[in-house]
């Protein structure tokens, strides 16, 4: 307990309340919560684990799943076998039992006595054919509008537990969606096939860089091997982050986009049950839904479609730079607010959310 001012010797002994009573409030004044640790971000969400919301770690598992069976696929028939060491299967990988073009050949072409510069063009064109057997013409975009299109229909069938199928013909598929929704889907859509087609470019990279680190260094095929399962196994993790991410913004969109900003909507921000400090302090706040392009929208009380904090930060201050971040470079109140968050947004009409507050504080009173 802290002592009042007229008797802690801090205060000189002065009785004056002027003097004494700001000290003191300031020393019991409440601390705002920090922003939030690495490890309180991972906590809220489990990296491997499903998520909380069963129709969220479909469209999650839908995505995820394209870019796992293609990185296996690659190392499989890179290597010339099914792969199923430990590490792998630990990350949630599943073997590929098939053949493809080019399986095995990398390996083969290794274990030869030529020259690693002479060996690039053929590592090249082979690994070429892998990734094109392994992703034929339109898979990505098929992946990418698989994504587009179950977090906007997923509203639209009462959050059902099953992800909706991915529709054969894009534009058909556009004709049954509302045109408000149209440009948020074909954002949701080009930013998948970018990392679609990242990936597939990360990972041609990688192994060739790999082949040519070993066979400079004359590793054998087993140290070449090795190399190759660490590899896969951080562009297997890259990937997932990636899936969780994009799926959580794509479904904060589809639900956005799904409302008509004249109409008044309130997001009432939902904490995930291990929500981090940062989005513990958000719990429960209403943010105004308006519309992307509202000259008049503000960051700390509206959200919209394609609002998020890529490029932002929690923390106050830049170490890099060695300076303090100015507001534009601050979190604002968006889901997902960082990697692995869990929270969700929740839309009502303006005047049922005003209700429903109303009727919260009446309980609360008279409780």
């Amino acid at each position: 307990m802290i002592p009042a001012p007229d008797l802690d010797p801090r205060f000189g002994h002065s009785p004056d309340p002027r003097i004494g009573r700001p000290i003191l409030k300031a020393i019991t004044r409440r601390r705002e919560p920090g922003p939030p640790t690495g490890k309180q971000t991972e906590a809220e969400r489990p990296f491997w684990g499903p998520h909380p919301d069963p129709a969220i770690n479909a469209i999650e598992m839908a995505f995820y799943g394209w870019g796992q069976k293609f990185l296996v696929g690659m190392l499989s028939g890179v290597l010339g076998r099914n792969v199923q060491p430990r590490l792998l299967v630990k990350a949630g990988f599943m073997p590929l039992n098939a053949n493809v073009s080019g399986w095995g050949r990398v390996m083969d072409l290794f274990k030869t006595g030529q020259d690693p510069v002479h060996l690039m063009d053929g590592w090249t064109k082979v690994i070429t054919k892998l990734t094109d057997a392994l992703t034929p013409a339109g898979s990505a975009e098929a992946a990418a509008q698989g994504l587009a299109m179950r977090s906007h229909l997923m509203f639209k069938v009462g959050q059902a537990i099953k992800a909706p199928p991915v529709l054969p013909d894009w534009m058909k598929a556009m004709d049954i969606v509302e045109p408000s929704q149209v440009a948020s889907m074909e954002w949701t859509k080009a930013r998948g096939m970018e990392y679609a087609t990242h990936l597939q470019s990360s990972t041609r990279h990688a192994l060739v860089t790999e082949l040519v680190t070993s066979k400079q260094a004359e590793e054998g095929p087993g140290k070449l091997e090795r190399r190759l399962l660490e590899r896969f196994g951080q562009l297997n993790r890259d990937w997932r982050r990636i899936a969780l991410t994009e799926s959580a913004m794509a479904v904060q969109n589809g639900a956005l986009a799904s409302v008509n900003p004249d109409d008044g909507w309130i997001a009432t921000w939902i904490a995930a049950p291990n929500a981090c400090p940062y989005c513990l302090a958000q719990a429960k706040k209403q943010l105004k839904v308006v519309a992307a392009d509202d000259p008049k929208r503000n960051g700390d009380t509206d959200v919209w479609v394609g609002k998020n904090n890529i490029g932002r930060s929690a923390h106050p201050w830049d170490k890099r730079a060695g300076h303090k971040r100015d507001k534009a470079e601050m979190y604002w109140p968006c889901c997902p607010a960082h990697p692995n968050c869990a929270c969700h947004l929740s839309l009502r009409p303006a005047q049922f959310a005003k209700h429903l507050s109303a009727y919260a504080d009446k309980v609360k009173k008279a409780s």
